[in-house]
């Protein structure tokens, strides 16, 4: 926590987003040759085994979190502790904030010491979006027209509501609904519902997450009721 006195110039600045987002992090950090040895996958296929190994951190072993974490908040150390960047990290991200007199000094700034780390990045498209008075984080929409008066909001994106509404008419069309599709709604759901406060939509992620795991012979399932 920062505490003292704000230069009134910046009071009345407003405050603006963005998101650093490493390129295929996991790939840029190379193992040792004696871990070589240990990180090997392999199936079996045609009566025969095949064995597959790789050079680069692989996804989705638990040490793995671990040591990326480390190598995260390292980061994170030096663009906040060195270029007293207002920032956090999640893995591979960096969401920031700045005030809009500042934004572009400290984009480039924190592009700039990824490049002196090696550190490949985003640099255009999607993802290399600048300071933004609404930017995306994690996955949802950070609303920063407020922030200098006291408040934000955080929201889910757009495109994730549209696609649940018209996922959810689709199933009311049809009238039934299959394990799969009421999986991949539960799953829409479950990351959509951790952003309402009053947790409205805890039944109705439920009653999906019942459908989803739910035995029997027939893998569709009468959907007695459908809200659009």
């Amino acid at each position: 926590m920062l505490a003292g006195p704000v230069n009134e110039v910046a009071k009345k600045q407003s405050w603006l987003g963005r998101t650093l987002d490493l390129s295929k992090a996991y790939k840029q950090v190379p193992l040792s040759e004696e871990a070589q040895s240990l990180c090997v996958l392999g199936y079996f296929h045609g009566n025969r085994w095949t064995y597959y190994t790789t050079p680069r951190l692989p996804f989705g072993a638990t040490s793995d979190v671990y040591t990326f974490n480390r190598i995260s908040r390292s980061i994170h150390h030096i663009l906040y502790r060195f270029l007293h960047v207002v920032c956090t990290c999640f893995y591979d991200d960096f969401p920031a904030l700045s005030s809009r007199f500042g934004s572009g000094l400290v984009s480039k700034s924190m592009s700039l010491v990824q490049n002196l780390l090696g550190w490949d990045h985003a640099q255009v498209g999607v993802k290399a979006t600048d300071f933004a008075s609404e930017c995306a984080a994690l996955g949802i929409t950070v609303k920063l027209q407020e922030l200098h008066l006291g408040s934000f909001t955080l929201a889910n994106k757009g495109g994730r509501v549209l696609k649940i509404a018209e996922m959810l008419r689709e199933l009311k069309k049809q009238g039934r609904v299959s394990r799969n599709e009421a999986s991949e709604i539960q799953g829409h759901l479950n990351f959509a519902q951790g952003f309402f406060t009053s947790r409205s939509l805890r039944f109705v992620l439920g009653q999906f997450e019942a459908l989803s795991v739910a035995q029997g012979a027939h893998s569709a399932k009468k959907l007695l009721c459908c809200p659009t």
